[in-house]
């Protein structure tokens, strides 16, 4: 027996009371409260409204730091991607160099090299094109990251906020995740 059952058992001879009619169930007492070994049940703790707030602080400052560490992700992707543009932009133009030198070389007519002119024009801005198209898509696809990321935070914030306000707290799946 539980040193609080014990006593009250105890006080209940004590006051002449038979403490099999006294107590009709095993976690209810009369005469003190029900000690912790004699309910079956965990009572989870509840957490006080102070704490509650400096936990949805901690939550809400959390969020913001993981959106920062997307936004840092994605603007260090896109300064490779403009890095690796230029580099294969330099690339091209070095090869076109060459290219148009040596077909100087061969003595072609004006007619030739004018049409080979609009040809290298055209090139240049399809490459340009498609380089811009990149960087375009790789926007939008960043766009996308972000607003999941906010609707998620949405989401996650509002189902803690129900755990909060309960006096409970909220689970770990809705705490951001490092590295998301």
């Amino acid at each position: 027996m539980g040193r609080w059952r014990f006593t009250c058992v105890f006080l209940l001879i004590l006051s002449g009371l038979d403490a099999a009619a006294a107590m009709p169930t095993p976690s209810v007492c009369q005469v003190c409260a029900p000690c912790a070994s004699t309910t079956s049940v965990p009572v989870k703790p509840s957490l006080l409204p102070a704490e509650s707030r400096k936990l949805l602080q901690e939550f809400v400052k959390a969020q913001r730091l993981e959106m920062k560490a997307l936004e840092h992700r994605q603007k260090i992707e896109l300064r490779e991607l403009n890095a690796s543009q230029k580099a294969r932009l330099r690339e091209w133009e070095a090869g076109e160099k060459t290219a148009i030198q040596t077909y100087l070389k061969a003595k072609h007519s004006g007619k030739e090299i004018r049409s080979y002119t609009q040809d290298r024009a055209t090139r240049h801005g399809v490459l340009l094109s498609m380089q811009a198209e990149e960087r375009k898509q790789r926007a939008n696809e960043q766009d996308v990251r972000r607003r999941a990321l906010f609707d998620e935070q949405s989401l996650n914030l509002k189902e803690s906020k129900q755990f909060l306000s309960k006096g409970e707290r909220p689970p770990d799946k809705l705490w951001p995740q490092p590295g998301h």
